[in-house]
């Protein structure tokens, strides 16, 4: 799926080559010319200066755990994670721990900073970015933000600047996927809770479309419901 993806935005220019990984981690130094380079300006349209680097062997430790935890609280989550997550590539030179990159679906970046976190933590982080990849999805079958409002500007609690509409819903359905996870593994969820509702206020009705809005009001009609005993996957 990744390399359906880069070849769809045209980050490579060959599906004749696919990406080469070991147990979901990517290692840029055992690709081909044209996939390293392909990589290489991943991380760099993902974040200026990020450039791509091999995961230590601790490193790789610290991610199959975290999965690992992610079966242990979450096996809806992480029967979805087995089918969608294909790979992680390490980024270095970045301000984040995790991110994800619609020009390549499937795969979830992770820096040297995972080695800071504790598995629970790091699990978090991989649920955060199911739900980027969910709206990668999503958006696939329809636009989710009204096209006028798609540059209306507006404070994303979570990040603690001025985002638009479709950078503000990803925030909002990566907290609503960390909230979810947090309530079943037994951690503390009054920080995300409070960033969950203050982003949901932020959004006009008039910035979504139809499907958009379901989206919103099924998150919080969910977390709402306060319900530490099920998953909600599909809205």
């Amino acid at each position: 799926m990744m390399e359906l993806t880069l070849l769809a935005y045209r980050q490579t220019h060959s599906s004749a080559e696919p990406v080469c990984f070991t147990d979901l981690i990517i290692d840029p130094t055992l690709q081909s010319e044209a996939g390293r380079a392909a990589l290489l300006d991943l991380a760099e349209s993902t974040v200026d200066g990020g450039s791509t680097a091999t995961f230590t062997a601790d490193e790789q430790t610290c991610i199959h755990a975290a999965i690992e935890e992610v079966a242990k609280y979450a096996p809806d989550t992480a029967q979805e994670f087995r089918r969608w997550i294909t790979h992680f590539l390490k980024l270095d030179g970045v301000p984040f721990r995790s991110a994800s990159h619609p020009h390549a679906f499937g795969c979830i970046f992770l820096s040297s900073r995972i080695t800071t976190m504790s598995s629970s933590e790091l699990a978090t982080s991989l649920v955060h970015e199911m739900g980027h990849q969910d709206l990668f999805l999503l958006n696939i079958i329809d636009r989710l933000i009204q096209e006028q409002a798609d540059y209306k500007m507006a404070h994303a609690p979570f990040q603690g600047v001025l985002r638009p509409p479709i950078g503000r819903l990803h925030s909002y359905f990566a907290l609503y996927r960390m909230i979810q996870f947090e309530r079943l593994a037994g951690l503390d969820t009054q920080v995300h809770c409070r960033l969950f509702c203050e982003t949901r206020e932020s959004f006009t009705r008039e910035e979504l479309t139809d499907y958009g809005f379901q989206i919103v009001e099924a998150a919080a009609t969910f977390i709402g419901s306060h319900s530490p005993l099920r998953e909600q996957r599909v809205l």
